[in-house]
């Protein structure tokens, strides 16, 4: 399989290979669409390095891929970095990509990541990054780069509900939770409601999804200045992507703000990306009362899921995103995956000495908390 390396400024000429190698992969995500790709590239593409490669067999596409050239600090060392696809924006400005892969036809894989092994072994880098990993990926680029790079992994639950699985077997959504979870969906329901129904309005349009879009934001960074943080919101770029995403996707049914009310009451919006029969939960602006029996995320959570269930929707995704955000998407999850966020490290003396430094750390920290002095008691 032969790589050849394209610029940005030729994505026009790359960009009907990307499509139609997305159309013969086995299984691949919303997040390598010619359309989240095109849009990240005209937000970020100017103020990133940003190539591709397209991967050929016998005359023929068989896989493509984007890579990222970025540099980092660690301490007083300087590392050059490959990313892999839509990742390595500055800092704060992430549109964080997930479900991440080798985008290639069904069956090459392996062929794919052995390619892309012997591209980048050519390549001046420290260290090789995928956000978003999937397990199947993983296993195909590690063993690829064996001998080239260490693979350091990081894991992330991805919790979901199985929407599919609950209606084949003819079960409330709300009752296969657990108790605890189940009494505060149901209470907090009732309070909003008052006596009347917890409603979910879907945006009607790409106009009316950016308003509703305006609103979540001011929601979001409101909660999120309150908690002394900059919310996602707070980035331009990061905007400005979801304002042309939302623009190029909405007519496609590809992306879908949810208003969860109550009462006349905005309770949350919720916004979403949709492949196929399935619907990742990307980000929420929630109103929050100083009642802390009002549960704004799990209400519009649980409304919005019954909602895409009655759409047809076989799964509902939480994502991994955030690890704070960790314990409310267990709970409101019924399965789980992992997807990794790998770093893998060249084997070449500038990694060695962070390792170096990595472990004298460690052992620091450690030497420290065994030193600590135990209290005198003095008899008498």
């Amino acid at each position: 399989m032969r790589a050849s390396d394209y610029t940005t400024q030729e994505w026009l000429k790359t960009a009907p290979l990307w499509e139609s190698v997305y159309s013969a992969a086995s299984n691949p995500s919303f997040f390598l669409r010619r359309d989240w790709v095109e849009t990240w590239l005209e937000v970020f593409g100017n103020q990133l390095r940003v190539r591709f490669l397209v991967f050929e067999r016998d005359g023929a596409v068989a896989g493509i891929c984007l890579l990222v050239d970025q540099v980092s600090r660690h301490g007083p060392i300087r590392t050059r970095q490959l990313y892999l696809n839509t990742a390595g924006e500055p800092s704060g400005q992430s549109v964080s990509v997930e479900f991440n892969a080798l985008l290639c036809r069904s069956g090459m894989e392996a062929d794919m990541a052995v390619a892309l092994a012997g591209f980048i072994a050519r390549e001046p880098w420290d260290e090789f990054l995928v956000n978003g990993m999937t397990e199947s990926a993983f296993g195909d680029v590690s063993a690829a780069t064996r001998g080239l790079a260490d693979p350091d992994p990081t894991w992330s639950v991805d919790y979901y509900v199985d929407l599919a699985r609950l209606r084949a077997e003819k079960r409330d959504y709300v009752a296969a939770l657990s108790k605890n979870t189940r009494d505060q969906i149901r209470r907090s329901s009732r309070l909003y409601a008052g006596g009347g129904a917890v409603e979910v309005t879907p945006a009607k349009d790409d106009d009316q999804a950016l308003a509703m879009l305006d609103e979540l934001a001011s929601l979001h960074q409101a909660a999120w200045t309150e908690r002394g943080k900059p919310g996602a919101f707070s980035s331009e770029q990061f905007r400005a992507f979801h304002d042309k995403l939302i623009r190029r996707t909405f007519a496609k049914n590809l992306v879908q703000l949810l208003r969860v009310s109550a009462a006349g009451e905005t309770v949350g919006i919720l916004y979403f990306f949709i492949h196929g029969t399935l619907v990742h939960f990307y980000q929420s602006g929630l109103t929050y009362r100083d009642d802390n029996r009002y549960k704004p995320g799990v209400v519009s959570h649980a409304a919005a899921i019954q909602y895409w269930s009655d759409q047809g929707m076989d799964a509902y995704d939480f994502m991994a995103g955030d690890p704070g955000e960790i314990r409310y998407k267990k709970s409101l999850g019924t399965d789980s995956r992992q997807l990794g966020w790998i770093t893998f490290e060249r084997r070449n003396l500038k990694m060695y000495s962070i390792k170096g430094i990595r472990a004298l750390k460690r052992s620091l920290a450690a030497f420290t908390k065994r030193r600590t002095i135990a209290p005198v008691i003095l008899e008498g």
